[in-house]
């Protein structure tokens, strides 16, 4: 939980916002490794999937949607 900075909420919103991860890695100006990177650390921070993803995108599990919700 000590290494989640301020960026993990931002592309958790991002995904939210725009329902994809790449949408939201390329609005904060990093690249789809390193948001892919940084989902799997607030995965792992929480012990749980926070984003569903699929061929039409990503969308916020039950989960992903308290997380965001609590971390705003």
């Amino acid at each position: 939980m000590d290494r989640l900075r301020l960026r993990h909420l931002r592309l958790l919103d991002g995904v939210a916002r725009t329902g994809s991860l790449s949408a939201a890695s390329h609005a904060l100006g990093i690249s789809q490794p390193g948001a892919t990177k940084m989902l799997k650390e607030l995965e792992q921070a929480f012990g749980c999937v926070l984003i569903e993803r699929s061929a039409k995108g990503g969308e916020l599990t039950v989960a992903g949607q308290y997380v965001l919700e609590r971390l705003r």
